[in-house]
């Protein structure tokens, strides 16, 4: 599915990629970590991924020579959130440097390419308040739930 002969990765994080070909299929530019004696390695390689096959490379999918071969085992956690006008609000690495703001979360938890990271995320006020106080969800990733 995916371009090329390389080693194994994972699926990291989503961009927008802007293409400007005429009548071109939109493209996601999908940030990827090697996977190097069973670690994470630091360095996030980009590559550009037809916004179709979005859902065939979700996060956490590890890949190899361009074959999905598994996929991190993730917890998961059921959150109530609010969607009300007040209860949500963009934000994103870039706009918290800009504006001197804190950033959505530290970046060593979920490093990325660049430390001022354009991509806009949602982020969610819990009902529940909860050690975290949000939810934040890159809009990239979004499009797969609606």
């Amino acid at each position: 599915m995916l371009k090329g002969n390389y080693s194994e990765r994972v699926a990291w994080w989503y961009g927008i990629y802007k293409n400007h070909a005429a009548e071109s299929q939109p493209n996601v530019l999908v940030g990827f970590r090697e996977i190097l004696s069973g670690n994470l390695s630091d360095n996030v390689i980009l590559s550009r991924v037809p916004l179709t096959a979005l859902g065939q490379v979700t996060v956490g999918s590890i890949w190899k020579n361009g074959i999905c071969q598994s996929g991190v085992d993730f917890d998961t956690h059921d959150f109530e959130i609010d969607f009300r006008r007040d209860g949500w609000r963009f934000t994103s690495f870039e706009h918290a440097f800009i504006n001197g703001t804190e950033p959505p979360y530290p970046q060593h938890m979920h490093r990325l390419k660049f430390t001022a990271d354009k991509n806009w995320l949602i982020e969610f006020k819990l009902s529940s308040g909860g050690k975290a106080g949000a939810c934040k969800l890159n809009c990239v990733t979004s499009l797969g739930l609606l």
